[in-house]
């Protein structure tokens, strides 16, 4: 019986993670928590930090967009 038990927690826990991995909301809260990040170095002084924080966030992660969209398509030809 204690198996069924562990069994039933690792399905809940997947499932979770699958609804959370392609929730729309995900990019909303992510999004938020950069502004908020962003917004709170500037707030204690740390406006060098919050320039790097927003730099960094945004060129580094813009070509990483790229480059996950260009993997999508290939590995979607690849499973087709």
């Amino acid at each position: 019986m204690q198996q069924e038990h562990s069994y039933v927690i690792q399905f809940q826990d997947i499932r979770i993670n699958i609804l959370t991995a392609f929730y729309p909301g995900g990019a909303f809260t992510t999004f938020s928590t950069f502004g908020l990040e962003s917004f709170n170095l500037i707030r204690e002084g740390e406006i060098k930090y919050a320039v790097l924080n927003i730099l960094v966030s945004n060129i580094a992660g813009l070509p990483l967009v790229f480059i996950g969209y260009i993997a999508s398509k290939y590995l979607f030809i690849l499973l087709r």
